[in-house]
Order: C-alpha cells, then sequence, then structure tokens
C-alpha cells in the first residue's frame, strides 16, 4: 500500500482503498489526512487539524476540522 498520495491518486481511489488506508494505522492515516489538507482552499486565516487517531470520533478516512 502506499504511503504517499498524489491529487490523481486521491481521485482515482475507491471508498474500499480510503477505508484500507484508514485501517493500516497511523502513518497511513497521517499521510492521505495530509495530501488532502493540502489540497483544500481555505480563508488564511482558518486553522485545520486533522485527525489521526479517532479523536474526531474515527468514523471517516479523513477527517479535518
Amino acid at each position: 500500500m502506499k504511503t504517499e498520495y498524489t491529487p490523481e491518486d486521491l481521485a482515482s481511489m475507491t471508498a474500499e482503498e480510503f477505508e484500507l488506508c484508514r485501517e493500516a494505522g497511523h502513518e497511513f492515516r497521517r499521510n492521505l489526512t495530509h495530501t488532502v489538507m493540502v489540497m483544500l482552499a481555505v480563508p488564511e486565516s482558518w486553522d485545520m487539524n486533522g485527525e489521526y487517531a479517532g479523536e474526531y470520533g474515527g468514523l471517516f478516512p479523513v477527517q479535518v476540522r
């Protein structure tokens, strides 16, 4: 399984592949979350926090607040 992702990788991933990343452990989930966070366009004054260990409930492969 990959530990680094490109926007193209994310666009081609299936729901099952996202779930496998979530279940694969901290490193995989962190890298997937960071890739998504980099791609999000948010106002400069906003802060983003990614979920890494289920602190927001752990229901989704990537969760950003």
